[in-house]
């Protein structure tokens, strides 16, 4: 991969409705960003369970405490994934190894607090991932409440 897409919201996750899945931008964050890219689903699927009020034997404070768990699980999955990219990318500069177009930009998203960069992993994600709109829009409200 050469470079990310750009131009996304800093703010909060776009939607983008009546796309397909694309399944070369999934690898590329998979091959990245490979405890985000596993967390990602599980948050995706609380947030989508608490839109739709879906949970035979769970309540609305049940399902907003669930993806509580999953943002707090998530952050710590994106903190571990940005310092093991930042020191790689140090590693191959010590090495004199040439770096990737992107290495700037991903340097770049580092210095964005947790949050920013919980959102701009979860642009590209909805952007790999666009079927669950109602979710994204749910973890839109909670990623609001933490800027």
């Amino acid at each position: 991969m050469s470079t990310f897409p750009t131009g996304f919201p800093s703010d909060r996750i776009a939607t983008y409705r009546g796309r397909i899945t694309d399944y070369a931008l999934c690898t590329d964050l998979e091959s990245m960003f490979p405890n985000s890219f596993s967390q990602a689903p599980a948050l995706v699927t609380v947030a989508e369970r608490l839109a739709k009020k879906k949970g035979f034997f769970s309540n609305d404070e049940t399902r907003k405490k669930n993806v509580l768990v999953e943002l707090y699980n998530f952050e710590k999955a994106i903190e571990s994934d940005f310092s093991k990219l930042i020191a790689y990318f140090a590693y191959q500069t010590k090495m004199g190894v040439s770096p990737a177009p992107f290495v700037h930009e991903i340097e770049t998203i580092n210095q964005k607090t947790n949050v920013g960069k919980m959102i701009w992993f979860l642009n590209l994600f909805s952007l790999a991932c666009p079927n669950w709109q109602e979710a994204y829009e749910t973890i839109n409200f909670y990623l609001c409440e933490k800027i």
